[in-house]
């Protein structure tokens, strides 16, 4: 969870390039949860050392990036989005613009997330040109 959150936070800054200095004091995360909490990116779903899943990444990631930096498109369904879930909205969101594709109409939002799959979504978040149509 905390490596999540501390990808998300120098996403945000790197976006804006606000120069915010994730300098630690004590507990090195601590700087990029309290700059997550700033942004309104982070609730508190799980603790630091804790394992993140897919959905709860879906929520941090939607959230690193104002609604101009992610394209509008058609949103997939994923037979496994409940639509009142709490995480369907971002689901929904990163579906439009390419960033999630998915798998055989699948997410898997509770399977813990990977950091390859980490690596694949903060590239399609970065560079418009590898999100999917």
């Amino acid at each position: 969870m905390a490596e999540a959150v501390a990808v998300c936070a120098r996403f945000l800054s790197g976006y804006y390039a606000d120069g915010w200095s994730f300098a630690a004091s004590g507990v090195w995360y601590e700087p990029y949860y309290d700059y997550c909490r700033r942004w309104g990116i982070y609730v508190d779903f799980a603790l630091p050392d804790s394992p993140i899943s897919r959905a709860d990444f879906a929520i941090l990631l939607s959230r690193a990036l104002p609604e101009e930096a992610l394209s509008a498109g058609t949103a997939a369904d994923f037979r496994d989005v409940p639509a009142g879930s709490r995480y369907a909205a971002a689901v929904k969101r990163l579906a439009a613009s390419g960033v999630i594709l998915g798998e055989n109409g699948v997410f898997k939002p509770a399977s813990t997330l990977q950091r390859a799959e980490m690596a694949q979504l903060l590239a399609r978040m970065a560079d418009r040109s590898l999100r999917g149509k």
